[in-house]
């Protein structure tokens, strides 16, 4: 591989970039920790609603330590800890895979959001949970 040349240099430069996380990435580790038994360690979780949204749902759960900047640990295996009501605001990830762990719980949970979040399709991941024994009222 072929180093970048910068004009004004007289060779290559090493330098190293930062990419920021993907929030969708992000999202999907978040749940695998909160659903995993143990303790599960987290970097460079990235900033933006879908991840807030997802964090502030462990938070209230008490799954959620925040350590320095964007890292965190998620205490997981107990599902039945995500609270009754969580606001996904408008992030449509969240919403969807939140609802997906609420149907692994006994108990009732509501996943709501704001009005443009309730007119996003949902019918697939509602069907698919009905299909295998969940209870999903709604749209």
């Amino acid at each position: 591989m072929q180093g970048i040349v910068f004009p004004g240099t007289t060779g290559a430069v090493d330098v190293v970039v930062p990419v920021p996380g993907s929030k969708s990435i992000a999202n999907r580790a978040l749940v695998c920790a909160f659903l995993a038994a143990g303790t599960s360690y987290l970097r460079g979780v990235p900033d933006g609603d879908d991840c807030a949204r997802m964090i502030a749902a462990f938070e209230a759960a008490g799954a959620i330590r925040h350590l320095d900047g964007r890292s965190l640990t998620v205490a997981g295996g107990v599902p039945e800890r995500l609270p009754s009501r969580v606001d996904c605001g408008l992030a449509g990830t969240t919403s969807r895979f939140l609802t997906a762990v609420a149907a692994t719980s006994a108990r009732e949970h509501v996943i709501d959001g704001g009005e443009p979040l309730r007119h996003r399709p949902m019918e697939d991941l509602h069907d698919a949970l009905r299909g295998l024994g969940g209870r999903v009222v709604g749209p």
